[in-house]
């Protein structure tokens, strides 16, 4: 997953226009076998059928990409963004802005716009370039490896497909054999995958110090995960960082009722919470700081909370590499010493790397951790909260 800045989106209309007239999408493979799918299929289909669904787009959003090599590399160059990835349709509003045109666009126009809603999230096409294994912005014109991130990640990491543009009809064809990381050493990689625009609303917490605190001998604290050490890469060594994702609830002590989730702890958007599987965006963390052991003071806050002298809750929260669609939509159920139980939900092809259940006083009667200088270490993850008046 890669944090990417908005850009304005001038050629909304155009494409949902374009959306709307290609409703059944043309899926192709290698072996130019083809079906149709309308978006409700492609909800309900089979896994490995989404997966040849986000081949077939992503492909062509490659090819176009190919054919305006130049003029897209140009843009990138000229587009300010936080981040190392760019959303091929704000490449396409800048081209446009600036009265530049591109070929093909009326062939990947349906791509673009070919991962709207669904499964309650929307997703759009993005490009990357990572040279020595790390992000990078800058291009070369040789021959560079493409991954199209449309496999099963849970299946693969130490290798994964590629492909490189066959030089005769200037597209891509599919390599030999998988590609390490020690085979990508000092090569250049372009990725293509689909990100939502969602933005981060970590600063945007419910409660919070401007939120007031009333009175009642009641004061606000913040929850902050302090210190963090990650152990094990839960993304594939293509994408660079692992970026970590944070979901997370509170419930009443007394509370007999099972169900979903609880009180939002973390400024999550609001709705159900099957509707909101990302989460928030919590850190990202370099591989080499994870080969090397790093411990990163991260000082991330979980939530703000008025503190009662009688408040008898517990928080419970997964932490998770969120990835985008088909993931699977995870649910992990938590129960409590009462029996009652809460499920919570996330996107990810890979386990955890925690989830918890925690008591916000201390000395719980049932034994639950007390939130406050609260650590753990397990295989994958290390990290310490803290709660600061």
């Amino acid at each position: 997953m890669k944090k990417i800045k908005f850009y304005s989106l001038l050629l909304l209309t155009f494409l949902a226009f374009y959306s709307c007239k290609k409703d059944m999408n043309t899926i192709g493979t290698d072996n130019n076998a083809s079906f149709q799918m309308s978006q409700s299929e492609v909800q309900n289909a089979s896994l490995e059928r989404k997966l040849m669904y986000k081949q077939f787009h992503l492909k062509n959003v490659a090819n176009f990409y190919l054919k305006n090599k130049q003029k897209i590399n140009t843009l990138i160059s000229e587009m300010n963004s936080d981040g190392n990835a760019f959303f091929i349709e704000d490449v396409v509003t800048y081209a446009n802005k600036k009265g530049i045109s591109l070929n093909g666009l009326d062939k990947v126009s349906s791509s673009l716009v070919a991962f709207n809603n669904l499964d309650n999230e929307s997703w759009l096409p993005t490009i990357s370039f990572i040279q020595n294994n790390e992000n990078s912005r800058g291009y070369t014109d040789g021959k560079p490896i493409v991954v199209l991130n449309d496999f099963n990640e849970s299946e693969f990491s130490d290798a994964i497909p590629a492909y490189q543009e066959n030089e005769q009809t200037g597209e891509l064809e599919p390599l030999d054999s998988l590609i390490s990381e020690d085979f990508a050493a000092g090569k250049e990689i372009i990725d293509f995958d689909i990100a939502s625009r969602m933005q981060d609303n970590s600063n945007d917490l419910p409660g919070g110090p401007s939120g007031g605190g009333g009175g009642g001998g009641s004061y606000i604290q913040s929850l902050k995960i302090t210190d963090m050490r990650v152990k094990q890469h839960k993304e594939d060594w293509h994408k660079g960082a692992s970026e970590l994702n944070f979901t997370g609830y509170k419930m009443n002590k007394n509370d007999m009722l099972s169900g979903e989730c609880g009180e939002l702890i973390t400024g999550s958007p609001s709705g159900s919470c099957g509707a909101v599987p990302r989460g928030r965006d919590m850190f990202s963390f370099k591989r080499r700081w994870i080969r090397h052991g790093n411990t990163k003071n991260i000082n991330y806050t979980l939530g703000y909370h008025t503190n009662y002298s009688n408040e008898q809750s517990y928080i419970y929260y997964v932490i998770f590499e969120y990835d985008s669609w088909p993931a699977p939509f995870t649910g992990h159920t938590f129960t409590f010493p009462n029996s009652t139980q809460r499920n919570l939900y996330y996107r990810s092809w890979q386990s955890p790397y925690d989830n918890q259940v925690l008591s916000t006083t201390p000395n719980d009667p049932s034994g639950r951790s007390y939130a406050s200088s609260f650590s753990t270490e397990n295989a994958g993850i290390y990290y310490k909260l803290d709660y600061v008046n």
